[in-house]
């Protein structure tokens, strides 16, 4: 099932993700969530200022990934949010990440040198 939520409803899977995730709290960033037995597994961050939305972040827990769900998380976003762009960066290691965005739609626009500590990220575009 996937819903809009809250940071603090993602607490526990923030632990999962990442220890020192920085909860972003500020009236544009919204978060889409996935929930399979009554427990948060995904999440998709994002701001969506003027219809156009950026990805800020997307997560799934490892046991669940392969399943469909980020691309379930972005059908969702792309259903349920008025947008002309999307916009988001991926490092450009994150092969599996770059083949789910591509199949989305998302075209690679520019590139960001050394930006993830000394690795190129794509900033891609979905129209």
């Amino acid at each position: 099932m996937i819903n809009k939520v809250n940071s603090s409803d993602l607490k526990e899977l923030f632990k999962d993700y990442k220890l020192d995730y920085i909860i972003s709290n500020n009236e544009y960033v919204q978060y889409y969530a996935y929930k399979i037995d009554n427990k948060y597994i995904a999440f998709l961050c994002f701001m969506n200022i003027s219809e156009e939305v950026e990805i800020i972040d997307a997560f799934v827990l490892e046991k669940y990934r392969r399943n469909n769900i980020m691309t379930s998380l972005f059908n969702y976003l792309f259903k349920n949010e008025k947008y002309t762009k999307i916009f988001l960066e991926v490092s450009e290691e994150n092969i599996g990440a770059i083949n789910l965005y591509n199949k989305l739609g998302f075209k690679v626009i520019s590139v960001r040198k050394g930006y993830y500590n000394g690795i190129d990220a794509y900033v891609m575009e979905k129209k």
